[in-house]
């Protein structure tokens, strides 16, 4: 399972939740989750990213309160092909990436032509906590880093549950020059895929 290799013994220290929650995919069983962004709030500079990267479908050009998502994973050995869903007033907004460890063990998030992601996954408390270590390109054998200001920003998550089925997200990508630019935050629950489900 995925977020068990990556955490080693930490994952002991999880919720037991959490850890049932994402032991689904352990028998590679798609698990789709669903519920409303009570904020998906941007600022200035987020709204002049997210037009700028509206061809790579990374960051959602819309904003709101009470907007219903859904988020879908389709575990396929140690890679997760993950596909969210905002349901906005004026239209869906998709976007998909795929989460798989790099030779070295370190764990990579691909999105459709951008370039890839380095998220550090953790625990803080008993709860997932993901924030990035970076942006990289490959140019030809080699991974170039970009600079902090010249890609979106620090990517950080953190996951906290409720009960059972339902846990909360919280979602903020800062820059390093200005500052907050994309904010999130919900309550979510699994529930049975729908024809939304990540394909292949």
């Amino acid at each position: 399972m995925l977020l068990e290799r990556l955490l080693g013994n930490s994952f002991a220290d999880l919720h037991p939740q959490i850890a049932a929650r994402f032991a689904h995919t352990a028998r590679e069983e798609s698990l789709h989750f669903k519920g409303t962004m009570d904020v998906v709030r941007r600022s200035a500079a987020g709204w002049l990213l997210a037009q700028l990267t509206r061809f790579s479908g990374l960051l959602p050009t819309g904003h709101g309160h009470k907007v219903p998502f859904e988020f879908n994973i389709r575990p396929s050995g140690l890679s997760w092909m993950k596909h969210r869903c905002y349901h906005f007033a004026d239209g869906n907004f998709d976007f998909r990436s795929t989460m798989q460890p790099d030779n070295q063990g370190r764990l990579v998030e691909r999105f459709r032509r951008r370039p890839r992601h380095v998220p550090g996954p953790a625990c803080r408390g008993r709860y997932p906590h993901f924030a990035d270590r970076g942006y990289f390109v490959h140019w030809r054998r080699y991974r170039v880093p970009l600079p902090a200001w010249f890609h979106p920003g620090r990517f950080e998550l953190v996951h906290r549950n409720l009960d059972a089925r339902r846990f909360s997200v919280r979602l903020t990508l800062r820059h390093a020059l200005f500052g907050t630019m994309i904010e999130q935050s919900g309550v979510f629950e699994s529930g049975a895929l729908s024809k939304h489900s990540v394909s292949h």
